[in-house]
């Protein structure tokens, strides 16, 4: 995307700067302003993308005041000599939401004209994500086992509904199949996907969201928008855009105006917020509600304990998943080296014998030559002597011919021995 207007010319930078709307707060009335012109100073000459962007409205997000002043705030920057024409914006989020969101400031949808709507996936594009994230992965597929990924992608897509986020769900399936595989070959040996495996990832997946789909569990930080149960799901329905532009920062979202909202009369990561005791609550009441917040905190922190518990155990059963891989593939390279060397030596021990068998032919070629050889000698010898018998040729000159029965006539034929 930043490739893209940077080879048009647009911006001087190819640089693309993610930020959600809890990055443009930080905890304090009056300073999202502040925030808004600094994420906006470091996203000039490039694209800055703003993920959820519908959660600048205040009924959308964290019911706070900080959205609508750095939409307010934004409105003013985008039209400002210091950065018009010298960035991008893009706007991330569900088309309704978004529709709802660009109604908090008159002048935001007069400068975010441009719309893209990003169709649902079909299942066959889901999965072929699905098996490329899992060859991607190494994963070893049970026979037949590709022939069910339609049927549970379908399950998990009809589940979420219009929540579906398309790419982002079948890789958070393709992590829940990754750990069920992990879970098998600890117990079995073996971590091959077979349908047992898909089962229970989708199990898992479906867990993580009500039937109702009215929203989904964060699987990520950015999503635990402050003041909200349960975050919405990430967006990958709308994109609204300006050619205005943006940033290179990589900041993790500021978290303060999540403890303003998380320690507010319930417990958060650092315990329970400390409550008074309001007038005309009786000491019966008082006493009971006491009682009741001891057991409700500690139940929490035994939940989050646990939930440390089983995140370790998950990462020291992926690293003993891996180990295992890498010992595998280092004894499968050993057997294709052993399987080479093999195959070298019967390589050179048939040479080796075609070689003998080629000696062994000239040898046997030879003691045929040299039979052959010694046998014309022997007959040359053999006429040899049979002149020598004449004491030389014939009076006329000839040599004597051997014409049978012992005989002989002189190669004039007048003279006969």
């Amino acid at each position: 995307m930043g490739q893209l207007f940077y080879s048009l010319g647009i911006l001087a930078s190819s640089d693309v700067v993610e930020k959600t709307p809890t990055d443009f707060g930080t905890g304090y009335v009056g300073q999202a302003a502040i925030a808004t012109k600094k994420i906006f100073t470091e996203s000039k000459g490039k694209v800055l993308f703003i993920d959820e962007a519908y959660l600048f409205d205040p009924a959308q997000g964290s019911g706070s005041g900080y959205g609508k002043e750095a939409v307010h705030e934004m409105v003013g920057l985008l039209t400002s000599p210091e950065f018009n024409g010298k960035m991008v914006v893009i706007l991330a989020g569900y088309e309704d939401k978004m529709d709802i969101m660009l109604k908090i400031n008159d002048g935001l949808r007069r400068r975010f004209t441009e719309k893209v709507i990003f169709e649902r996936f079909s299942l066959r594009d889901c999965e072929t994500i699905l098996s490329s994230e899992l060859a991607r992965r190494k994963l070893d597929l049970e026979p037949g086992v590709e022939s069910l990924f339609p049927k549970y992608l379908k399950e998990v897509i009809d589940h979420y509904g219009p929540n579906f986020s398309n790419a982002g769900d079948v890789i958070a399936l393709v992590d829940d199949i990754f750990n069920a595989s992990s879970l098998k070959f600890l117990k079995e040996g073996t971590g091959d996907v077979n349908e047992s495996v898909l089962r229970h990832a989708v199990d898992t997946m479906k867990s993580r969201a009500p039937k109702s789909h009215a929203s989904l569990a964060p699987r990520d930080p950015r999503f635990a928008f402050a003041g909200s149960n349960q975050a919405p799901p990430p967006p990958s329905v709308t994109s609204t855009s300006t050619t205005t532009s943006s940033s290179s920062s990589t900041s993790a979202p500021d978290t303060k105006d999540h403890d303003e909202h998380d320690h507010a009369g319930h417990g958060g990561p650092s315990g329970p917020r400390v409550a008074k005791r309001d007038a005309g609550v009786s000491d019966e009441d008082w006493i009971q509600l006491e009682a009741a917040k001891k057991i409700y905190y500690a139940e929490g922190e035994r939940l989050e304990k646990e939930r440390i518990r089983l995140e370790e155990e998950a990462r020291e059963l992926q690293r003993q998943l891996e180990e295992a891989r890498r010992k595998a593939e280092e004894q499968r390279q050993l057997a294709i080296k052993a399987a080479q060397d093999e195959a070298l030596r019967l390589q050179a021990e048939a040479a080796r014998q075609a070689a003998l068998a080629q000696q062994n032919a000239i040898l046997q070629a030879q003691q045929r030559q040299a039979a052959m050889l010694s046998q014309v000698q022997q007959q040359q010898q053999q006429r040899v002597e049979e002149q020598r018998k004449f004491r030389g040729r014939c009076p006329a000159g000839f040599d004597w011919i051997p014409i049978g029965g012992g005989r002989y006539r002189c190669a004039g034929g007048s003279h006969m021995s």
